[in-house]
């Protein structure tokens, strides 16, 4: 499904799970789910950055993790 979603199948595969989906209630249910769930999360990571002293702390610790 998530390659499905991402639109990295061959348009064979594509032409199938449409079908698939067309016909099927609980994928068509499913995808939708996955499909409103990438949009919320790209919407999410785009608004605004983490305050510059948040990243430096976190920057700090991961290098001290590592």
């Amino acid at each position: 499904m998530f390659e499905f979603l991402e639109g990295i199948v061959t348009p064979e595969q594509k032409k199938e799970l449409d079908n698939h989906v067309e016909e099927c209630r609980h994928c068509c249910d499913r995808f939708e789910f996955e499909q409103l769930f990438k949009e919320k999360l790209v919407a999410v990571a785009s608004q605004d950055k983490a305050p510059e002293k948040l990243v430096k702390r976190v920057g700090k610790l991961l290098k001290e993790l590592f």
